[in-house]
């Protein structure tokens, strides 16, 4: 995309003020980039909360034969937090992708049909 943005603005015809309207637009690719980015962090996270659940339970030779331990309510809380965090953070980076989408269009669309 910015490889067809400068290619645009090496034109006589279109200047770099109004490819700069385009390139504004582009910013919410990037914010959804570091969301998504955040995202991946926050799942790692919810996977070590995971390992933390199951290395703080205790084993036994009787039934129930894997009983919580005293950090096992921590890590099942941080566990929680950080899947409904990691959700949330997707749902953030999907609709700035669809933003930027939408935005990067319709300024393209309005700089071709000015330079016609």
């Amino acid at each position: 995309m910015l490889t067809f943005l400068g290619g645009l603005a090496a034109k006589e015809k279109t200047g770099y003020a109004q490819v700069g309207v385009v390139a504004g637009s582009i910013k919410w690719f990037a914010f959804g980039v570091a969301l998504a980015v955040f995202g991946i962090a926050l799942a790692y996270l919810t996977n070590f909360a995971s390992a933390g659940i199951a290395s703080s339970q205790a084993n036994n030779w009787e039934h129930p034969y894997v009983t919580d331990g005293p950090k096992s309510k921590y890590w099942r809380r941080a566990n929680r937090s950080f899947h409904v965090a990691a959700i949330f953070v997707a749902i953030g980076s999907l609709a700035m992708f669809m933003v930027g989408k939408f935005s990067t269009s319709d300024a393209i669309t309005h700089l071709l049909e000015n330079n016609g």
